[in-house]
């Protein structure tokens, strides 16, 4: 061996030796893990999936605290948030802090007491104990639940309402039984009865068609109303003016250009004793406008026979009680209002919804009134005792339509999200929804006589006629050019033909009834 390989040699040895002495070291360290390569391998994959599953159970949390902060009743309102954050004895604002994140602060405030086990109820009653701890007992009293005395005027409408409402109650349950009484025994009798008067019922209504069609205004006809015998219909358009028509003429009556408000008119209601009253001193007519009042007119004079003030906001809706003796006016200052026409005097300024109300109904006796709003709820009133005894939720979105059906104890209610809803009041529940139309509901109307029927109109320019029992489909009454605002049924006291009425944004209002050839014989 040459002196050149034994000093290769001796360097490798050398290499060797200074790796062994490295490879010491780092186990000592800890840097290397020594063991089996497949073990290892395995306990590396374990602790990769444990972190995976961690990671994908932190995420499920995470999206279901979510979705429970999502389906958390909210205040709609920034001043309803601030009231929400001090019941909670919460700063109601921090700085540099906006509406939308305060009510974000909210949001996640209430979903973390629930939580925690802490309804949203105990933990206001645990700070307005806190706070009660440091207040006196004056300011203790002003936090607890309190009622309004009302006026004596009030006190004594309340007492004409129940006087007037409680025997026609009476009278409807009783007619209701005996009517009942009578189809049973025909059924007996006949089987096919009930079938055969439900087909004659509506078979005017299946050959509606359009006996006429008026050009009402140069505005959009915003709103439209019968008189209670069908011969006089009222519009009302955005140009401020109400109009007064002969039917089925169709010809603008004499003193028929109604000339008051000074914006946009919403809505009109003819006085239950219209027919029979035509004295140029007594309020047939009510209109209600932007201009923030409502106006009574007579059927003979074109100026108003008086004005009711006292809104904030835009009245969108208006209707007669039954008793003919008050007025109620939907607002979108979020109240109801209750006039006395007597005396022209406010006797109730009702809140209640969140958002602006669109529209009111009495019922046929005049002991219940049905509010609706843009808060998607409608709401049940006592005219009796005037408190709130139903709401109504189910809706989606605005409820802009309501009426009571002749039965008493159903009310139908139309809205933004395309369908009607018919609520039960004695199951306290919805009895039946409608997918009716394409668009929003602008309004819906019972019969007025006995209810065997509903129409509602859309923003789809059709208005469409429903069974009021089956809740089917029986005709379509189309031909507006564009969207219809509203209609109404005429209710003929000598039970002759009954007509429909749309109005509609493309400015003309349109007449329906039975075919002339049918009236004639023909």
């Amino acid at each position: 061996m040459d002196g050149t390989g034994s000093l290769a040699e001796a360097e490798r040895k050398r290499l060797d030796a200074g790796g062994a002495r490295g490879l010491d070291i780092a186990k000592k360290a800890g840097n290397i893990v020594t063991g089996k390569i497949g073990v290892d391998s395995q306990l590396i994959v374990d602790k990769t999936q444990q972190a995976a599953e961690a990671e994908h159970s932190s995420l499920l949390a995470h999206f279901e605290e979510r979705k429970r902060m999502r389906e958390l009743a909210m205040p709609t309102t920034d001043k309803g948030v601030k009231l929400k954050l001090r019941s909670l004895d919460h700063p109601i604002c921090l700085f540099g802090e906006e509406a939308r994140d305060r009510r974000e602060r909210l949001r996640e405030l209430m979903a973390n007491l629930e939580s925690q086990g802490m309804s949203i109820e105990e933990a206001e009653g645990g700070a307005a104990a806190g706070e009660g701890d440091a207040m006196d007992e004056d300011t203790a009293e002003a936090n607890q639940l309190f009622y309004t005395e009302g006026s004596d005027e009030l006190k004594t409408a309340r007492q004409r309402i129940a006087k007037y409402s409680l025997p026609r109650g009476g009278d409807r349950v009783r007619q209701g039984k005996r009517r009942r009484e009578e189809i049973t025994t025909a059924l007996a009798d006949n089987p096919a009865w009930e079938d055969a008067q439900e087909k004659d019922s509506l078979a005017k209504v299946k050959g509606l068609e359009n006996r006429s069609s008026q050009v009402g205004d140069d505005r959009p006809i915003s709103t439209c109303a019968f008189c209670g015998d069908g011969t006089i219909l009222a519009t009302g358009s955005w140009s401020g003016m109400v109009k007064l028509w002969t039917t089925p003429e169709c010809a603008l009556r004499e003193n028929g250009a109604l000339r008051g408000h000074t914006e946009r008119v919403n809505a009109v209601a003819f006085h239950p004793g219209a027919k029979r009253s035509l004295t140029p001193t007594v309020a047939n007519l009510a209109s209600a406008g932007a201009d923030r009042v409502v106006r009574l007119w007579s059927l003979e004079s074109s100026t108003p026979v008086h004005t009711l003030e006292g809104h904030f906001d835009s009245v969108a809706g208006v209707s007669y009680h039954p008793s003919g003796d008050f007025l109620i006016s939907a607002s979108h200052d979020k109240t109801w209002r209750l006039w006395d026409l007597e005396t022209q005097k406010c006797l109730l300024t009702q809140e209640g919804h969140s958002r602006g109300v669109y529209a009111a109904s009495c019922q046929v006796d005049g002991s219940l009134l049905a509010t609706v709003g843009l808060d998607c709820a409608s709401r049940i009133w006592d005219m009796r005792s005037g408190k709130c005894i139903l709401v109504l939720e189910g809706h989606v979105k605005q409820v802009l339509g309501v009426d009571f059906s002749p039965a008493g104890y159903q009310v139908a209610t139309g809205s933004s999200d395309h369908t009607v809803r018919v609520w039960d009041l004695r199951k306290k529940n919805c009895a039946y929804i409608i997918p009716a139309h394409s668009n929003l509901i602008s309004a819906v109307k019972y019969q007025p006589e006995h209810g065997n029927y509903l129409i509602t109109s859309s923003y789809d320019k059709t208005c469409k006629v429903w069974n009021a029992s089956s809740y089917s489909h029986i005709t379509t009454l189309g031909g507006h050019e564009q969207r219809i605002m509203s209609c109404d049924i005429a209710a003929p006291a000598d039970g002759g033909a009954e007509y429909v009425a749309t109005a509609s944004y493309d400015r003309t209002w349109k007449l329906w009834g039975p075919d002339l050839l049918a009236d004639l014989g023909l």
